[in-house]
């Protein structure tokens, strides 16, 4: 049986991944990146499977905690620059407390910059086959998938057909990487320049898969799946913090 020529072009269409046309994020991303190496997308479900044919996602807890550590000590140094201390969210709040009572001033600050993130427009943008393919879950855990989808939406923006690319520019994709992340209007400026390193160590990771299997789907899969378990570590420790910083308040 002969698979008409459209159909294929369709399928192949339908199943990379675009860069986003509209907003001042894919403005930026056009402008900042590196050549769209027209990279396939990867849905949560396959990345999962592809992994886990060899072992547990959970076997790359070590190389998460050993980059989260690394990302930390940047962060501890970076934070000695006086200009890298705020966050965006910071900056706005001291602007409207010239002139508004403290709460109110925070409040404003956190509005004006959840409209700004808004306003910016998505990361990435699906079809329809893709967002079906998106809405498969990956494992029985809810909190992982989602970790997971998110993950890829990174990779595949950041890192999937970076093989394409020279070493200047896989460097400047992940310098990229850690601008956008000042989106998250409360991180600290230190904590975006920071996560470029983070993404270089998924970028390594990447290279690390594809030049064992000549697969980018492959390679995507596996620092999704790091991407997935570095974040839930992350948000795991944060959590662990805010209860221990409650309680001690408590007692």
């Amino acid at each position: 049986m002969t698979i008409p020529s459209n159909l294929l072009d369709r399928f192949d269409r339908e199943i990379r991944y675009k860069r986003p046309n509209k907003g001042l994020l894919a403005r930026f991303l056009r402008w900042a990146m590196p050549k769209d190496p027209g990279a396939l997308y990867v849905p949560p479900r396959v990345a999962h499977i592809i992994v886990t044919a060899r072992g547990s996602a959970w076997r790359f807890l070590p190389i998460a905690a050993l980059m989260m550590a690394c990302t930390v000590g940047l962060i501890i140094l970076l934070l000695q620059v006086p200009f890298l201390r705020p966050s965006a969210v910071g900056l706005l709040t001291q602007l409207f407390g010239l002139f508004l009572p403290q709460g109110w001033a925070t409040g404003l600050a956190w509005a004006v910059g959840i409209c700004a993130i808004i306003g910016l427009g998505p990361l990435i943008e699906h079809s329809d086959f893709q967002r079906m393919l998106d809405n498969q879950p990956a494992s029985k855990s809810g909190v992982y998938n989602a970790w997971l989808r998110l993950a890829l939406w990174e990779e595949v923006a950041f890192r999937a057909g970076c093989e394409k690319w020279t070493w200047l520019e896989r460097i400047r994709a992940s310098m990229v990487f850690g601008v956008v992340h000042v989106i998250n209007i409360w991180y600290s400026f230190a904590a975006g320049v920071a996560l470029s390193l983070t993404g270089f160590g998924f970028l390594l990771v990447y290279l690390w898969d594809y030049r064992r299997t000549r697969n980018q789907v492959s390679a995507t899969a596996y620092s999704g799946v790091v991407h997935a378990v570095y974040n839930t570590l992350a948000m795991s420790l944060i959590l662990v913090l805010v209860v221990v910083s409650i309680l001690l308040r408590l007692v």
